[in-house]
Protein backbone atom coordinates (compact mmCIF):
# COMPACT_ATOMS: atom_id res chain seq x y z
CA UNK A 1 0.00 0.00 0.00
CA UNK A 2 1.12 3.42 -0.64
CA UNK A 3 0.07 7.15 0.50
CA UNK A 4 1.28 10.03 -1.29
CA UNK A 5 1.68 13.42 0.21
CA UNK A 6 1.95 16.78 -1.51
CA UNK A 7 3.97 19.86 -0.31
CA UNK A 8 4.32 23.48 -1.20
CA UNK A 9 7.59 25.73 -1.22
CA UNK A 10 7.06 29.51 -1.57
CA UNK A 11 9.53 31.82 -2.87
CA UNK A 12 12.00 31.53 -6.06
CA UNK A 13 13.11 28.18 -7.28
CA UNK A 14 15.79 29.73 -9.30
CA UNK A 15 19.59 28.20 -9.14
CA UNK A 16 22.01 30.21 -8.47
CA UNK A 17 23.35 32.50 -11.72
CA UNK A 18 20.52 30.56 -13.98
CA UNK A 19 18.53 34.04 -13.99
CA UNK A 20 18.51 35.08 -17.90
CA UNK A 21 18.61 38.37 -19.58
CA UNK A 22 15.76 39.33 -21.68
CA UNK A 23 15.27 36.94 -24.80
CA UNK A 24 16.00 37.67 -28.22
CA UNK A 25 13.96 35.90 -30.96
CA UNK A 26 16.77 35.28 -33.08
CA UNK A 27 17.94 32.88 -29.72
CA UNK A 28 16.96 29.07 -30.08
CA UNK A 29 15.55 28.33 -26.63
CA UNK A 30 13.85 31.08 -25.37
CA UNK A 31 13.11 29.96 -21.42
CA UNK A 32 13.54 31.52 -18.62
CA UNK A 33 16.78 28.97 -17.52
CA UNK A 34 18.59 27.76 -20.32
CA UNK A 35 21.56 26.72 -17.95
CA UNK A 36 19.11 24.16 -16.35
CA UNK A 37 17.86 23.53 -19.68
CA UNK A 38 21.43 22.42 -20.74
CA UNK A 39 22.09 20.39 -17.82
CA UNK A 40 18.67 18.36 -18.35
CA UNK A 41 19.98 17.14 -21.74
CA UNK A 42 24.05 17.18 -20.84
CA UNK A 43 23.73 13.59 -19.73
CA UNK A 44 21.57 12.43 -21.66
CA UNK A 45 23.62 13.26 -24.55
CA UNK A 46 26.81 12.05 -23.12
CA UNK A 47 25.58 8.48 -22.26
CA UNK A 48 23.57 8.06 -25.43
CA UNK A 49 27.26 9.22 -27.13
CA UNK A 50 29.11 6.73 -25.09
CA UNK A 51 26.56 3.76 -26.59
CA UNK A 52 27.42 4.96 -29.84
CA UNK A 53 31.23 4.41 -29.07
CA UNK A 54 31.02 1.04 -27.42
CA UNK A 55 29.20 0.00 -30.09
CA UNK A 56 31.16 1.51 -32.90
CA UNK A 57 34.36 2.09 -32.10
CA UNK A 58 35.47 0.93 -28.80
CA UNK A 59 36.41 -3.04 -27.78
CA UNK A 60 36.20 -2.73 -24.21
CA UNK A 61 32.59 -3.35 -22.99
CA UNK A 62 33.03 -3.33 -19.23
CA UNK A 63 34.52 0.44 -19.94
CA UNK A 64 31.68 1.64 -21.79
CA UNK A 65 29.36 -0.13 -19.47
CA UNK A 66 31.16 1.25 -16.65
CA UNK A 67 31.01 5.00 -17.98
CA UNK A 68 27.10 4.75 -18.72
CA UNK A 69 26.12 3.41 -15.73
CA UNK A 70 27.80 6.64 -14.21
CA UNK A 71 26.29 8.96 -16.84
CA UNK A 72 23.09 7.68 -16.21
CA UNK A 73 23.06 7.49 -12.46
CA UNK A 74 24.16 11.48 -12.48
CA UNK A 75 21.51 12.54 -15.22
CA UNK A 76 18.67 10.12 -13.16
CA UNK A 77 20.07 12.41 -9.88
CA UNK A 78 19.88 15.84 -11.59
CA UNK A 79 16.80 15.28 -13.13
CA UNK A 80 15.12 14.73 -10.25
CA UNK A 81 16.64 17.08 -7.45
CA UNK A 82 17.66 19.98 -10.04
CA UNK A 83 15.96 20.52 -13.73
CA UNK A 84 12.22 18.95 -12.42
CA UNK A 85 12.40 21.36 -9.57
CA UNK A 86 13.31 24.76 -12.09
CA UNK A 87 11.75 24.10 -15.21
CA UNK A 88 8.53 22.92 -13.85
CA UNK A 89 8.49 23.33 -10.06
CA UNK A 90 8.01 19.97 -9.17
CA UNK A 91 9.52 17.41 -7.15
CA UNK A 92 9.60 13.62 -5.96
CA UNK A 93 10.88 11.05 -4.16
CA UNK A 94 9.83 7.83 -2.13
CA UNK A 95 10.22 6.37 0.77
CA UNK A 96 9.42 3.19 2.69
CA UNK A 97 8.19 3.71 6.36
CA UNK A 98 8.98 1.93 9.13
CA UNK A 99 5.73 -0.30 8.65
CA UNK A 100 6.80 -1.20 5.61
CA UNK A 101 4.24 1.02 3.61
CA UNK A 102 5.32 3.16 0.46
CA UNK A 103 4.74 6.77 0.21
CA UNK A 104 5.23 9.27 -2.08
CA UNK A 105 6.40 12.33 -2.00
CA UNK A 106 5.26 15.42 -4.12
CA UNK A 107 6.68 19.00 -3.72
CA UNK A 108 5.35 21.89 -6.24
CA UNK A 109 6.53 25.46 -5.88
CA UNK A 110 3.49 27.36 -4.81
CA UNK A 111 2.58 29.88 -7.54
CA UNK A 112 2.82 28.25 -10.44
CA UNK A 113 3.18 30.99 -12.74
CA UNK A 114 6.58 31.09 -12.29
CA UNK A 115 6.82 28.10 -14.31
CA UNK A 116 7.91 29.51 -17.90
CA UNK A 117 5.56 27.64 -20.66
CA UNK A 118 9.02 27.01 -22.71
CA UNK A 119 10.87 25.88 -19.86
CA UNK A 120 7.64 23.19 -18.87
CA UNK A 121 7.21 21.85 -23.00
CA UNK A 122 11.14 21.46 -23.06
CA UNK A 123 11.16 19.56 -19.59
CA UNK A 124 8.69 17.12 -20.66
CA UNK A 125 9.56 16.52 -24.16
CA UNK A 126 12.75 15.45 -23.39
CA UNK A 127 11.68 13.59 -20.40
CA UNK A 128 9.51 11.51 -22.44
CA UNK A 129 11.46 11.46 -25.64
CA UNK A 130 14.39 10.30 -23.48
CA UNK A 131 12.34 7.11 -22.93
CA UNK A 132 11.54 6.19 -26.00
CA UNK A 133 14.71 6.98 -27.58
CA UNK A 134 16.64 3.96 -25.31
CA UNK A 135 13.13 1.83 -25.76
CA UNK A 136 14.14 2.06 -29.50
CA UNK A 137 17.43 1.34 -29.07
CA UNK A 138 16.40 -1.94 -26.52
CA UNK A 139 14.10 -2.86 -29.75
CA UNK A 140 17.35 -3.45 -32.14
CA UNK A 141 19.59 -5.12 -29.81
CA UNK A 142 16.94 -7.53 -28.46
CA UNK A 143 19.36 -10.38 -29.98
CA UNK A 144 22.23 -9.16 -28.16
CA UNK A 145 22.22 -9.84 -24.50
CA UNK A 146 25.40 -7.68 -23.97
CA UNK A 147 24.42 -4.81 -25.09
CA UNK A 148 20.14 -5.02 -23.73
CA UNK A 149 22.22 -5.23 -20.35
CA UNK A 150 23.75 -1.97 -21.08
CA UNK A 151 20.90 -0.54 -22.12
CA UNK A 152 18.53 -0.85 -19.24
CA UNK A 153 21.08 0.81 -17.11
CA UNK A 154 19.56 4.80 -18.61
CA UNK A 155 16.36 2.73 -19.82
CA UNK A 156 15.43 1.95 -15.92
CA UNK A 157 16.07 5.76 -14.67
CA UNK A 158 14.89 7.26 -17.40
CA UNK A 159 11.52 5.31 -16.78
CA UNK A 160 11.60 5.89 -12.89
CA UNK A 161 12.50 9.89 -13.71
CA UNK A 162 9.16 9.68 -16.32
CA UNK A 163 6.78 8.36 -13.66
CA UNK A 164 7.86 9.71 -11.06
CA UNK A 165 7.36 13.10 -12.49
CA UNK A 166 3.98 11.85 -14.21
CA UNK A 167 2.63 10.68 -10.98
CA UNK A 168 3.59 14.17 -8.83
CA UNK A 169 1.95 16.17 -12.02
CA UNK A 170 -1.18 14.27 -11.56
CA UNK A 171 -1.50 14.13 -7.86
CA UNK A 172 -0.26 17.82 -7.38
CA UNK A 173 -3.47 18.64 -9.65
CA UNK A 174 -5.71 16.35 -7.60
CA UNK A 175 -4.15 17.65 -4.41
CA UNK A 176 -4.28 20.98 -6.04
CA UNK A 177 -7.97 20.98 -6.29
CA UNK A 178 -8.69 19.32 -2.88
CA UNK A 179 -7.14 22.25 -1.28
CA UNK A 180 -9.15 24.97 -3.29
CA UNK A 181 -12.31 23.13 -2.54
CA UNK A 182 -11.70 22.76 1.24
CA UNK A 183 -10.72 26.66 1.23
CA UNK A 184 -13.84 27.55 -0.54
CA UNK A 185 -16.03 24.89 2.41
CA UNK A 186 -13.73 27.10 5.12
CA UNK A 187 -14.11 30.62 3.73
CA UNK A 188 -17.73 30.89 2.49
CA UNK A 189 -17.85 34.09 2.05
CA UNK A 190 -14.55 34.56 0.26
CA UNK A 191 -16.08 32.07 -2.63
CA UNK A 192 -19.11 33.46 -2.75
CA UNK A 193 -17.30 36.76 -3.15
CA UNK A 194 -15.37 35.54 -5.76
CA UNK A 195 -18.48 33.97 -7.47
CA UNK A 196 -20.06 37.57 -7.39
CA UNK A 197 -17.30 39.30 -8.89
CA UNK A 198 -17.27 36.88 -11.87
CA UNK A 199 -21.10 36.79 -12.39
CA UNK A 200 -20.24 40.88 -11.66
CA UNK A 201 -17.77 40.75 -14.76
CA UNK A 202 -19.46 38.73 -16.96
CA UNK A 203 -22.73 40.70 -16.68
CA UNK A 204 -21.01 43.99 -17.32
CA UNK A 205 -19.41 42.59 -20.45
CA UNK A 206 -19.81 44.50 -23.76
CA UNK A 207 -23.17 42.73 -25.44
CA UNK A 208 -22.77 42.64 -29.24
CA UNK A 209 -25.61 45.20 -30.78
CA UNK A 210 -28.14 42.87 -32.71
CA UNK A 211 -28.85 43.30 -36.10
CA UNK A 212 -30.62 46.09 -37.93
CA UNK A 213 -34.57 45.61 -38.05
CA UNK A 214 -35.59 45.49 -42.08
CA UNK A 215 -38.35 46.37 -43.20
CA UNK A 216 -40.11 43.90 -45.07
CA UNK A 217 -43.09 45.52 -45.49
CA UNK A 218 -44.72 46.57 -48.76
CA UNK A 219 -42.54 48.43 -51.42
CA UNK A 220 -43.99 50.59 -54.00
Amino acid sequence: KATVSVLYWSGSYTMQGDEEAPQQQSEMYTGNHKKTALMHVIFKVAVFFMYLMGKLVMSNFVLCFVIMLLLSAADFWVVKNVTGRVLVGLRWWNMVRENGESEWVFESVSDRKQVHAVDSTFFWAVLFGYVLLWLGVAFFNMFDPKWLVAILVPLSCSVTNAYGYAKCRKDWKKQGASLVMKHAQENPEMAMSAMTTVAGAAASAPQAAPPPSQNWGNTQ
